[in-house]
């Protein structure tokens, strides 16, 4: 749904159009799949600040990791791979994009992080919690910037939240899964500018 009302809130004449601006027709990268492992370990530092009481234990996921089962699965799977995609095209395949029409990079990825940290208000009690969540948000506007491709931005997303709340074995062989795919894209290059972005564009 939030995916929706950001595809009509651009105006693009076709859905191609609007998948090309948001970085969805770039496919990922070995770049983006050794910056995801980069993510895996945020999320490891996430989860030592919350074994040694530095970070609060999220109440949400506890309970559904309580219940168990589909319920449980059902918890993890949007998670690790719906919230990433719809987050992701959201800020940084739109509103990243919007900012870097005006702004220059660091602006732009200032901007983008108080956004983030408004939606993420209730984890940023704790200094280890804000800095992990910071660190996440610079670097996928670093990897929208860099590489273009947004399908990047949802990988490194992905593995981070995975690595939150999956054990290991299902992020790492998820991981070794998709380097086929990310193998046949090097993905370094500069495609988000400065210049202005197409009028209708913001």
């Amino acid at each position: 749904m939030v995916v929706l009302v950001v595809f009509l809130f651009t105006r693009p004449r076709l859905a191609s159009e609007f998948l090309n601006r948001s970085g969805l027709t770039l496919p990922p990268s070995l770049f983006g799949w050794f910056a995801a492992w980069l993510g895996v370990g945020l999320g490891w530092l996430e989860l030592y600040g919350v074994i040694r009481g530095w970070i609060p234990q999220s109440q949400i996921s506890s309970s559904y990791y309580a219940d168990g089962g589909v319920r449980w699965w059902s918890y993890a799977a949007c998670i690790v791979l719906l919230t990433p995609f719809y987050e992701e095209t959201v800020i940084r395949g739109f509103l990243y994009r919007a900012f870097r029409g005006s702004y220059a990079f660091l602006p732009s990825t200032g901007f983008v992080l108080l956004v983030v940290a408004y939606f993420h208000w209730g984890l940023l009690s704790r200094p280890l919690s804000f800095a992990c969540i910071a660190a996440v948000s610079v670097l996928v506007c670093g990897i929208r910037e860099w590489t273009g491709s947004l399908w990047n931005c949802v990988l490194f997303h992905a593995a981070y939240n995975a690595a939150v709340t999956l054990r290991w074995p299902f992020y790492v062989f998820g991981l070794l899964a998709v380097l086929p795919l990310c193998a046949r894209t090097v993905g370094w290059r500069r495609v988000i500018s400065a210049e202005p972005l197409l009028k209708h564009d913001v």
